[in-house]
């Protein structure tokens, strides 16, 4: 027999049992806003250049130019230590690129309008990483999360929190697979450990009810 597998608000019943650690929630949004004073061009056939030009808010951008507009691969440097590099189109970062914060982090993956949108991969400076989908900045659909203490979540989120169905393991083996809602284990499910027993139940919001 395997002990219950709840994430308990009842910590005195179930003490070996820790809960779900708090939900990754991780919203990027653009701190570093476009130069409005540089209206877009509506002459979309202007020449291509390759410039270095110093933006109103301070940053410097190096590549390709459309008239007077970020237009291509370019690299964007600001004064906290922020660099992004890759594709440019109407003046916002566009396609593929890669993202350094000032913290360290790392994100390599698609942007659509000056934010994080489509696929791609965050590195935290602390070792953690998430490997999925990416709506308006925010972590959003499909993807997997690893921690540096080898837990692992490999399932869906909503706007930046595990949501609907995935699979947690804890560092030391134990594993739940079943439904989450707002980062906890939410409806039906199978937990289990490293010894290989395993049950099946019922959790609300964290907590096995059956």
């Amino acid at each position: 027999m395997i002990n219950c597998f709840c994430c308990p608000g009842d910590s005195k019943a179930h003490p070996e049992f820790e809960d779900l650690p708090a939900a990754e929630t991780f919203r990027f949004d653009h701190d570093h806003p476009p130069d409005s004073s540089r209206e877009p061009e509506e002459d979309a056939t202007k020449k291509v250049t390759q410039e270095t030009i110093a933006m109103q808010d301070g940053s410097v951008y190096t590549g390709q130019l459309v008239g007077r507009l970020r237009d291509g691969h370019g690299k964007q440097e600001w004064l906290d230590g922020g660099i992004y590099e890759g594709q440019f189109k109407n003046d916002k970062r566009n396609g593929e690129g890669t993202l350094s914060t000032q913290d360290g982090d790392v994100y390599t993956g698609e942007f659509c309008n000056d934010q994080i949108h489509g696929h791609g991969i965050w590195k935290f400076s602390n070792g953690n990483r998430y490997n999925g989908q990416w709506e308006h900045g925010e972590m959003h659909g499909e993807g997997k999360f690893t921690w540096t203490d080898g837990r692992i979540f490999d399932g869906t989120y909503v706007h930046g929190q595990k949501e609907g169905p995935g699979f947690f393991k804890w560092a030391d083996g134990r594993w739940f697979r079943g439904s989450f809602k707002q980062g906890k284990q939410h409806g039906e499910g199978q937990a289990g450990d490293n010894k290989g027993n395993s049950m099946s139940g019922t959790w609300n919001m964290g907590s096995q009810v059956k």
